[in-house]
């Protein structure tokens, strides 16, 4: 592929364009709402529409064939998730590593599944508990070996990406301004 490949004719501008409206579902439809109310709700009712159609046709014109001229793909595309494709760091945590190892006896809190909610539960209690507290966390299987491991990848579609990293950047100004500028930017990505 050469250095910067020559940018997209109409007709391939086009082509993009029709393809992206062809993929829309009712869930894309109920997004843009979403992303209309939150990135321009302080506008008038019209005037949010009429931003999000530009932003929407420079989206489907621009942006993204402009992207897609830098863009290889391979004739094969594996249909196994890329987080499903290596082994699990925490596979049988703690007896892979120590197979003597028993659950305590006692615990001020017990918290069940370690997918995204009960691994951000046990996170966030142990930041913020007293030192002599303890807390259990159980699973069944492997952490993030459900349904949360297997949607993980999903949360954020690339085509919803720069909306969602955008929302909660605005968002972490005033949640999380112990971080640095860039600090917020990596935890919105």
């Amino acid at each position: 592929m050469p250095a910067d490949p020559a940018p997209p004719r109409l007709l391939r501008r086009l082509r993009v364009a029709l393809d992206l409206v062809r993929g829309l579902t009712r869930p894309d439809f109920q997004a843009a709402g979403t992303y209309v109310h939150s990135r321009y709700g302080h506008h008038r009712f019209l005037g949010r529409w009429i931003r999000f159609l530009g932003w929407t046709l420079h989206q489907m014109f621009v942006a993204i064939p402009d992207g897609l001229r830098f863009l290889q793909v391979g004739r094969e595309i594996s249909r196994t998730p890329m987080w499903l494709t290596d082994d699990n760091p925490h596979a049988g945590h703690p007896w892979a590593q120590n197979p003597a190892a028993t659950l305590p006896s006692a615990a001020d809190t017990v918290v069940i599944g370690a997918g995204f909610s009960g691994a951000a539960v046990a996170y966030h209690w142990s930041r913020r508990a007293p030192a002599d507290r303890r807390a259990v966390l159980l699973e069944m299987d492997d952490p993030a070996c459900g349904s949360s491991g297997r949607n993980e990848g999903l949360v954020v579609m690339g085509r919803y990406f720069k909306m969602v990293r955008d929302t909660v950047l605005h968002s972490l100004a005033t949640v999380r301004a112990d971080l640095t500028a860039a600090g917020r930017e990596q935890l919105a990505r």
